[in-house]
């Protein structure tokens, strides 16, 4: 059993299990998370040839799906602060995604799609997203950022790995024995979880520890948590931040054969960029373990931007090459510095809450790339459409004020009639 201190795991041992549980973590999500949640689009195709399905409602669905597993990732969080261990979560979620990946390939009617898309892929999706894995590497290391990149390798080997997988597995075989069998491998995790993932001691640290002593976590209601300044500032700067890069990425296949490009060119910008952003997350990690926060939040917002302006100025091949990468680089950036946001500002006691109440905000921020897509409809001109997407950059500018306000102050006071949980502490340049 791993034991859980302020000032992380001893050397040794105890070390090598802490960063076996972790990994193995970061595997289960690209492997459960690739094969029912970035595959879709590969399904799609299937389900609009087969089935009859429309391409517009595949689409909600898969964004609904986003978001409730978002929305279910609330009280895992709570669980996860309280007495439920990763392994138990991580199983469950692998068991999820074997069962959507067996319904998908049963499937004879759109609706069936739509009910396991909203049902076992969210739970499969919240189980084992990132939530599972960053609150073990803030509970496990005493300067958890590159730990949290780790778990970010993950996502991004979902991306750029399992699309790949399942679409050879599907010209190998057939589309349902191809699903039949990813449910197996899917399934074949959830044992790992158990042998690998060791459960967490939750015990008090000695006086001498390196974090001050903080609240339980119990003291602290959701309703705190949400109205905490640094909380609404993070989820200000994640509306564009995250919100753009869904707009992108989802439609920038059409962008580039709006420019005279083929699907492929978006592709290969789409793999160049992740394989990129993938190689400088150790690095990122290092970065939010020795310098200051807001300076990362602040080269992530110029990236954004920068992309952003590529999209609506310079509508060319090149230009979108730039964004790409731009996009890629940004996210890489913020996602890790999020994380560890959230950790100074609330502890490792509230960080799993904290992060679980974060979740739903970054997958309703995916919702503007429907509104992306519907306004390329209506202008006729991706350029136009990203110069009118584009003008929510500047919650991003709000957002980052009030979260470099907010890191310099204890996240709750005595006088809210709660106790001190834990000074944001920032590292300086």
């Amino acid at each position: 059993m791993v034991t859980e201190r302020e000032g992380g795991p001893a050397a040794g041992p105890a070390k090598a299990t802490a960063w076996t549980a972790l990994v193995t973590t970061a595997f289960m999500s690209l492997v459960v998370t690739g094969a029912v949640g970035i595959s879709q689009g590969i399904f799609a195709v299937y389900w609009v040839r087969d089935l009859g399905a429309s391409r517009g409602s595949i689409m909600a669905a898969g964004v609904s799906a986003s978001i409730i597993g978002g929305f279910m990732a609330v009280p895992m969080g709570r669980l996860l602060a309280g007495r439920l261990h990763a392994h138990v979560l991580l199983a469950f979620g692998a068991v999820c995604g074997a069962v959507s990946c067996l319904l998908f390939a049963l499937a004879t009617e759109v609706w069936q799609i739509v009910l396991t898309l909203a049902v076992t892929v969210a739970l499969a999706l919240a189980a084992t997203g990132p939530l599972v894995g960053q609150s073990l590497a803030v509970r496990l290391f005493p300067k958890p950022g590159f730990a949290i990149s780790i778990v970010g390798l993950g996502m991004k080997g979902a991306s750029a790995i399992m699309p790949v997988v399942v679409a050879l597995m599907i010209e190998r075989w057939s589309f349902k024995i191809a699903l039949g069998v990813m449910a197996i491998i899917v399934l074949a995790t959830g044992p790992l979880a158990f042998l690998l993932v060791r459960p967490v001691a939750r015990i008090r640290a000695p006086a001498a520890s390196v974090e001050k002593p903080r609240a339980p976590d119990a003291s602290v209601s959701a309703m705190s948590i949400i109205g905490d300044s640094g909380f609404w500032g993070l989820i200000l700067l994640t509306f564009p931040m995250v919100g753009l890069s869904s707009s992108f990425l989802r439609n920038m296949a059409l962008y580039v054969v709006e420019l005279g490009g083929k699907p492929k060119d978006a592709a290969f910008m789409y793999t160049l960029s992740t394989v990129c952003s993938a190689a400088i997350l150790p690095l990122v990690g290092k970065a939010t373990d020795r310098f200051d926060l807001r300076l990362l939040l602040i080269a992530s917002i110029v990236l954004i931007a920068g992309a952003v302006g590529l999209l609506s100025f310079t509508p060319s091949i090149p230009g979108l090459m730039g964004a790409s990468m731009g996009f890629s680089f940004s996210t890489a950036i913020f996602i890790p510095s999020f994380a560890m946001v959230l950790r100074a500002r609330f502890g490792v006691a509230l960080f799993p809450r904290a992060n679980g109440l974060a979740q739903p905000f970054f997958y309703i921020a995916s919702l503007l790339a429907l509104l992306t897509g519907a306004l390329r409809d209506r202008l006729d001109s991706y350029a136009t459409t990203f110069q009118i997407v584009g003008m929510t950059t500047p919650l991003a500018v709000v957002g980052y004020i009030v979260v470099a306000r907010a890191l310099g102050r204890p996240a709750f006071q005595a006088d809210d009639g709660l106790k001190r949980v834990e000074t944001g502490e920032v590292r300086t340049a």
